[in-house]
């Protein structure tokens, strides 16, 4: 879960891979959906980048929010090994 400056915060669904925003007033809106069933981990960039870790595919994708909603989604590494659990502190992007 990933808390955004605006009291909403971003949250998985598993199996679906899917992306959640839950605003303050409990609205839920799709963001994004990853190329991916399970996502582990979420970390907030320095730039207002989200980060989305995943299970059994090892994959490391990058968020980028848009101001009407929804995000743009870059899958920036697969790792060989799956099941990436943490994102740790994303402050450097």
């Amino acid at each position: 879960m990933v808390r955004l400056g605006d009291r909403s915060v971003l949250v998985a669904a598993a199996p679906s891979g899917r992306i959640y925003r839950v605003a303050a007033d409990d609205k839920v809106t799709t963001v994004a959906q990853l190329k991916a069933s399970f996502c582990l981990a979420q970390g907030a960039g320095k730039r207002g980048d989200v980060w989305a870790a995943t299970g059994t595919e090892g994959r490391l994708f990058r968020l980028r929010l848009k101001p009407g909603g929804g995000a743009d989604v870059e899958e920036m590494f697969k790792f060989r090994s799956a099941n990436l659990s943490t994102c740790g502190s994303m402050r450097a992007g």
